[in-house]
């Protein structure tokens, strides 16, 4: 590729590209170099050395910071080429942005932020970026729309970015000269820097650090209660900060105020386009990840992790209560539990009056439901009602019966219901003495071991980024598999061949 012009670009990016998420990063870098260099006037080629070296700053950000810098400012420079090519991409100068806010270019980065901002007829980002999807998956609106998302996050970026080196002195003087030396330093962070969420979390950051370095003996609760108002004040106003709500919510569990932890961690993890947690961290470059939906698992699994340790916690202090206060605890109002979850999830809230109507009506808790979408009768009360259905029911076509019967097997096999002990039959449903409707738990120990499994249902974090790559993968395999059976394949004229090759056409 040296010394020559592209005849394809994008088509040799993607195959770059590809390198990378094989994980071959030094190769693609010098592929990605050499590409944009014999290509100068192509977005795409240009866009993709940008990316791929602001990959690389932020894989080295922590553990070799020279090394870092010089792809920041190698990404500066390909953005550059690729911005002069394409000025009117919103993606483009986001990621733009980014690289020079990473090579300390904060004013020049707040600048091409607001030349974005101005820009009233966007282009399109795939065209000019090899990672964009160009096969029809997506619309130049959703495009332009995820790459203003990205545009914001840049801005937070750099406004954070813009103490960092503030915030690392103040680091410094910890370590080196003490807590209380650190002080004055801290607070004139803060006031220095209000509109960043780094700098007001240092504030909590420092108290927690004092609390810690305290003799066990020595009470520190009215430092905890210090951090806890002003981390409080921080999730206030940085709503869609994952490092914050975790620091919230870490505060709040150790001044075992679990039920609040709780709350700001569902909180969290239901925040729907968080910022990029790499301008938040503490210290700087202590949240790892090449890429921003990395960034996030990575939070979002130390948030899962406190929600375990809130459980266990809760437990401990659980089977320390006398009979009286824990019998207390295993029983709860309806309305009380409705408007605890409507203030985490309306959709939690709702799952508590549909259980409340049914155990009214069926005098039990579960239910199977029939699969088929347009069931007009979809609820059963056992696996032999719910096969029975699934044979005989005129609603259902035959081939959907005959994918259950492979599945399912025979009637016998269904009907015979678990015997074993079930989550529901540690509840009971009644009214207390105010008659008000309440749960009741007959014992909890069960349901604990439970939620330490998996926290109040939480779904398990997986990083994204990391298992998007995997399955590209996977499917490049797969794809070349069909390529080689068209290309051997004895009966070229088959239905399935045929199938088979309008399935490549979509996909080529």
């Amino acid at each position: 590729m040296a010394g020559r012009r592209s005849e394809n670009p994008r088509q040799d990016a993607v195959a770059v590209l590809q390198m990378h998420r094989e994980g071959r990063h030094e190769e693609a870098l010098a592929r990605a170099a050499d590409l944009a260099t014999n290509n100068r006037s192509s977005a795409v080629a240009c866009n993709l050395a940008g990316d791929l070296n602001l990959k690389a700053y932020f894989r080295n950000r922590q553990r070799n910071p020279e090394l870092a810098l010089k792809h920041a400012n190698s990404a500066v420079e390909h953005y550059n080429l690729a911005m002069n090519a394409s000025p009117n991409c919103i993606e483009t100068i986001a990621a733009f942005g980014e690289a020079l806010s990473a090579s300390k270019q904060h004013d020049r980065a707040a600048a091409k932020f607001r030349w974005a901002k101005s820009i009233s007829s966007p282009a399109d980002p795939a065209n000019q970026h090899a990672a964009f999807d160009t096969r029809g998956l997506s619309t130049k609106k959703e495009r332009i729309a995820k790459a203003k998302d990205r545009l914001q996050r840049a801005v937070d970026i750099n406004t954070n970015a813009s103490c960092e080196e503030e915030v690392l002195k103040v680091l410094d003087i910890m370590a080196r000269q003490g807590l209380d030396a650190a002080g004055r330093a801290v607070v004139n962070v803060g006031y220095r820097f209000p509109l960043s969420a780094r700098a007001q979390l240092l504030r909590a950051h420092v108290m927690l650090q004092l609390s810690n370095s305290l003799l066990q003996e020595i009470d520190r609760r009215w430092i905890l209660i210090v951090a806890l108002h002003i981390i409080s004040e921080a999730a206030l106003t940085f709503k869609n900060s994952l490092v914050i709500a975790l620091s919230h919510g870490e505060v709040l569990a150790i001044l075992r105020k679990y039920d609040a932890a709780e709350k700001e961690c569902y909180r969290a993890l239901r925040i729907d386009k968080p910022r990029d947690p790499v301008g938040h961290d503490i210290p700087p470059g202590s949240v790892g990840g090449e890429e921003y939906a990395d960034r996030v698992c990575f939070v979002k699994e130390q948030i899962h992790a406190l929600l375990k340790r809130v459980v266990s916690a809760a437990v401990h202090d659980f089977s320390l209560m006398t009979r009286e206060q824990q019998e207390d605890i295993l029983s709860v109002r309806v309305n009380t539990l409705y408007e605890h979850f409507k203030g985490i999830d309306p959709s939690l809230a709702n799952s508590i009056l549909d259980a409340q109507l049914f155990i009214k009506r069926q005098s039990r808790w579960d239910f199977w439901i029939c699969p088929y979408p347009t069931c007009t009768n979809p609820k059963f009360h056992t696996s032999q009602a719910l096969w029975v259905h699934l044979s005989t029911s005129f609603e259902h076509n035959e081939d959907f019966q005959k994918s259950f019967h492979s599945v399912l097997g025979n009637a016998e096999t269904c009907g015979n219901e678990s015997k074993g002990p079930s989550s529901f039959d540690v509840i009971s449903f009644s009214g207390d003495s105010h008659q008000q409707e309440t749960f009741c738990f007959t014992q909890i120990h069960d349901l604990f071991d439970q939620m330490v499994l998996c926290p109040s249902g939480a779904t398990e974090i997986l990083p994204t980024a990391e298992m998007q790559r995997k399955i590209q993968r996977e499917g490049a395999e797969v794809l070349d598999s069909i390529k080689e059976y068209l290309r051997t394949s004895a009966d070229l004229f088959s239905n399935e061949v045929w199938h088979l090759y309008k399935t490549w056409f979509q996909f080529s």
